[in-house]
C-alpha cells in the first residue's frame, strides 16, 4: 500500500494506491486515515465479490423475473446460503 497527502479538486485528500485480491490496482481518495481507509475497502471489497458472484458468476439472480418483494428477498437468502456452501 502507497499513501500521500496531496490537493485533489482543491481539497487535501489521501490518495491510496493498492492492489485488490484478484490483482487489479485500485486507487482511492479518501479523508479518512490511510490504515482506516485499507480496512474499510477490504470489508468492501468481499461484499463487491459476493454480490458479483451472486448476479454474474453462476447464480445469474438478475435473469430470474421474479419481482414479487417476498420471493425476491426469500431467493436472496437461498442463493446466500448457495455460495456459502460453495466456499
Amino acid at each position: 500500500m502507497i499513501a500521500e497527502k496531496t490537493e485533489v479538486f482543491g481539497e487535501r485528500m489521501w490518495v491510496v494506491a493498492t492492489r485488490s485480491p484478484a490483482g487489479d490496482l485500485v486507487i482511492i481518495a479518501t479523508d479518512v486515515g490511510v490504515w482506516e481507509t485499507g480496512k474499510l475497502y477490504q470489508l468492501r471489497w468481499s461484499i463487491e465479490w459476493t454480490f458479483s458472484s451472486q448476479q454474474m458468476r453462476g447464480f445469474d439472480l438478475e435473469r430470474t423475473g421474479v419481482t414479487d418483494i417476498k420471493r425476491v428477498e426469500r431467493l436472496f437468502e437461498l442463493v446466500t446460503l448457495a455460495w456459502l456452501s460453495c466456499l
